[in-house]
């Protein structure tokens, strides 16, 4: 499963942002939870919100949506690494 979304999103949205879209949000999930129910709630919100602020902020600020994603994404990761269990 992991290796189609990686294909499919290689080929529509390039290498950095698959990475940014499918990496980091697991990265800083791990970084916070204690099982594996918490990894996956905090990877599907973490992964969610990104995109979804990177999206509407791009709209506000007239900058290109993947770079706001990925410096979100890179923001949380940050952010949890302090906090890390």
């Amino acid at each position: 499963m992991v290796a189609i979304v990686v294909a499919l999103g290689v080929k529509l949205v390039g290498g950095l942002m698959t990475a940014a879209l499918v990496a980091m949000p697991a990265c800083s999930a791990r970084n916070l939870s204690r099982n594996l129910l918490q990894d996956r709630l905090l990877v599907i919100c973490f992964g969610a919100g990104s995109c979804t602020s990177g999206i509407l902020l791009s709209q506000v600020l007239d900058y290109p949506a993947g770079v706001l994603i990925i410096l979100i994404n890179a923001a949380i990761f940050v952010t949890t690494a302090v906090f890390k269990r």
